[in-house]
């Protein structure tokens, strides 16, 4: 059975069309191969690419939180680019690992952000997506489920989903 999330990313890559520019350094199992030789810099077409969830024990054994399943999925569903979608907060890239090297960096953000969030006496959060306000991040709020808008070292301003199935709702309505 798919996940609600499963389900987002499958019509989003039937909706949307897909490119990147190409970066030699950067491989991933998402780009579309084909016979064309590509340079440094080049627009070419990618595709999410399923992979087997990971349950994350280290990451979150190491910080001591919990992830739902919702979460889970989203963060290890799939490599692909950055998803984006246009919710009333505005523009939204969804953020995705395009590769294994991508995702132990993104953990590893992860890990800082709630270091970060911890050392300011803050509850924790873990970012999802990035708003086109730079100065904002969409993230989880672990202690409730919620998905909200939040400034870059403050507390969560604003709840814009009870929790990832409704946000991952909002962003299918988005793209429909």
């Amino acid at each position: 059975m798919q996940s609600h999330w499963q389900k987002f990313v499958e019509r989003y890559a039937q909706s949307v069309k897909l490119s990147t520019q190409y970066d030699p350094d950067w491989p991933s199992t998402c780009l579309c191969e084909d016979d064309t030789v590509l340079n440094d810099g080049d627009t070419t077409a990618w595709h999410p690419v399923a992979r087997p969830l990971n349950t994350m024990t280290e990451f979150t054994d190491a910080l001591g939180i919990k992830l739902g399943t919702s979460l889970n999925e989203f963060y290890t569903a799939f490599y692909a680019d950055h998803l984006t979608v246009t919710l009333p907060q505005g523009e939204i890239s969804l953020l995705q690992a395009w590769n294994a090297d991508d995702f132990a960096r993104w953990q590893e953000n992860l890990i800082a952000h709630v270091l970060m969030k911890r050392r300011l006496k803050q509850a924790d959060t873990l970012f999802i997506g990035l708003p086109s306000n730079d100065d904002y991040l969409i993230s989880v709020l672990l202690s409730t489920g919620e998905v909200v808008l939040e400034p870059v070292g403050k507390p969560p301003q604003e709840v814009i989903a009870s929790d990832m199935d409704q946000f991952i709702t909002l962003c299918l309505e988005s793209i429909s």
